[in-house]
């Protein structure tokens, strides 16, 4: 699982941000505008943390309940994949999913699916060609 946070008063740099990030997007702009870019880590940071470095959790705004989604979400946000391979993903931990505090089911990062749907396509394929064999 990635955990993703932003930047708020400055930008990624060295000790601007925790050790141990696992994913940074420098061109992330946050909240408040800024281009400070966003990072990713294997676990939940602290309050401490988040204070000391002046971070925030993403907006929910880019995560999507994978229960609630319908095939047109796929089509509307041009990502080239299926309920089943995303779910496929997810459980492989190919993708990653979160649980978000006070919603119900897994999560997942829009963002992220959309890139990789788009890195992966022929991966995808393969994956939707297996999956379909076996039902």
């Amino acid at each position: 699982m990635k955990y993703w946070y932003e930047l708020i008063h400055r930008p990624i740099d060295l000790h601007t941000q925790p050790s141990g990030y696992t994913d940074i997007d420098r061109d992330h702009i946050n909240r408040s505008g800024f281009p400070f870019g966003k990072v990713a880590y294997d676990h939940p940071l602290s309050q401490q943390d988040l204070f000391h470095y002046d971070m925030a959790p993403l907006p929910l705004s880019d995560y999507v309940c994978i229960e609630n989604m319908k095939p047109s979400f796929f089509s509307a946000n041009r990502i080239k994949m299926t309920i089943d391979v995303l779910n496929y993903l997810v459980q492989n931990e190919l993708l990653t999913a979160i649980y978000i505090e006070g919603h119900h089911g897994l999560h997942v990062n829009i963002e992220e699916m959309k890139e990789y749907a788009r890195d992966n396509f022929e991966d995808l394929k393969r994956i939707y060609k297996e999956l379909k064999k076996t039902k």
